[in-house]
């Protein structure tokens, strides 16, 4: 199974894209289910994905799970930006978007303009229809979700899919390489 690099700036980018659209404050619930939506749509058009990393099927649906440890840990990256109140996330400082191509940045516009009007539980009902999520989830569990099993539910299947499971793992182990470089 592949987990794609989760970088940090590019994760908190793509999250102050989304509170930002929400007016400055979301339910982290919201927040959460929105950036899968973003990240499964990016996958199906374009085979690749906005954050990457592991997606673990939960009872309110999808979440990438290093976006949730963040948010629950609150390090220091994270206050710079945000702070936690309760359930909801309020974005404090801006970040430069620079880690976040046009396309990524258009599509979590996108994914926020066409479910605004729906409220959490209606977004989370959403996100119980897609496929990998029923495929996986067992009530009373956290399991993750299958990078594959999310290419085939988007309609990526045969040559293709492994062909860009081929692709994703190699773009993973060259990120890994240049993140040991650049970390000496």
């Amino acid at each position: 199974m592949i987990e794609l690099n989760f970088e940090m700036l590019k994760k908190l980018q793509a999250v102050a894209i989304l509170v930002k659209q929400e007016g400055g404050q979301i339910d982290r619930l919201r927040l959460l289910k929105l950036l899968y939506m973003a990240e499964r749509e990016s996958l199906a058009e374009r085979g690749f994905p906005i954050v990457g990393g592991t997606v673990t099927a939960m009872k309110h649906g999808p979440l990438h799970s290093e976006v949730y440890d963040i948010i629950k840990q609150n390090g220091e990256e994270w206050n710079e930006l945000f702070e936690n109140k309760g359930h909801s996330i309020v974005l404090k400082k801006m970040p430069e978007l620079l880690d976040l191509s046009d396309y990524e940045i258009a599509k979590l516009v996108e994914v926020h303009q066409r479910y605004g009007d729906l409220d959490t539980w209606e977004v989370v009902e959403i996100t119980h229809e897609f496929p990998e999520w029923q495929r996986v989830y067992v009530p009373g569990t956290s399991r993750t979700i299958p990078l594959e099993s999310i290419l085939a539910s988007v309609g990526i299947e045969g040559q293709l899919r492994e062909s860009l499971m081929e692709e994703l793992s190699s773009f993973e182990r060259n990120s890994k390489i240049l993140h040991r470089k650049s970390a000496c």
